[in-house]
């Protein structure tokens, strides 16, 4: 019985090494939401794996538009759940001094735009605002199908851990901060770009703005009333 009791004790405390290192391993955003009670492990991973969340951004529009309450294995107490939270979810992460930032992202940006396949890249959110601090630190790049600009970024010295990768989405952790980077299709990289840049107030009265003339404007662009997407190649078209 001992020994039995002593395997078990060992499997288990080795399976919540791997919980807890799977879970450091994911972005600061979704990370917090579930060390903040919001969420289960298992929802997590719905919401990172099946509705492709990885920040603050995507939890937002996917309490907006009632993604969360749709998907297999979530509902509405969840979504509600992690609405209730998202005000508070950047309180436990410190923001980063402006020109720190810089120095943190200006290599990237080097890189991705020395990078075939992609067009261009910018910074977004409160970096490109040039607040004083910055909470995300998020790059978007208008690129291609075809680019191995992620994996060139993934692979570069001062990376201390990927947290994230996909086809169009990496997660880095450089020098204790993280780091974001969108490929987006260049037909419609700027709406991307807007979306990620506007503060939430701003992008709130953008979006009733679009409303009031029977319009959305959604994190992919604009849609007219009979529900065509308006790609939208910069910010300012």
């Amino acid at each position: 019985n001992g020994d039995r009791d002593r395997r078990r004790f060992e499997g288990e405390a080795g399976a919540w090494v791997l919980v807890e290192s799977a879970i450091a391993d994911l972005p600061a955003d979704l990370r917090w939401l579930h060390e903040g009670g919001a969420v289960t492990l298992a929802q997590l991973a719905i919401l990172h794996e099946r509705l492709g969340t990885t920040s603050l951004a995507d939890l937002i529009d996917a309490v907006a538009r009632h993604r969360i309450r749709s998907a297999p294995g979530l509902d509405e107490a969840v979504e509600n759940a992690i609405e209730t939270a998202l005000p508070k979810i950047r309180q436990s992460i410190p923001r980063i001094p402006l020109g720190r930032a810089v120095a943190l992202v200006d290599p990237i940006l080097e890189q991705l735009r020395g990078s075939a396949g992609i067009h261009w890249a910018e910074p977004a959110g409160s970096l490109r605002r040039a607040e004083e601090t910055v909470g995300d630190i998020e790059i978007v790049a208008a690129a291609g199908p075809q680019t191995s600009a992620l994996d060139q970024v993934a692979r570069a010295a001062d990376v201390d851990r990927v947290l994230h990768q996909s086809a169009r989405r990496l997660y880095l952790l450089i020098n204790r901060a993280q780091v974001g980077v969108r490929l987006a299709d260049p037909s419609n990289a700027g709406a991307i770009l807007l979306h990620l840049t506007g503060s939430r107030a701003h992008v709130g009265a953008l979006q009733a703005r679009a409303s009031a003339r029977g319009w959305q404007l959604t994190p992919e662009g604009l849609v007219t009333p009979d529900g065509t997407p308006q790609p939208s190649e910069t910010e300012e078209e």
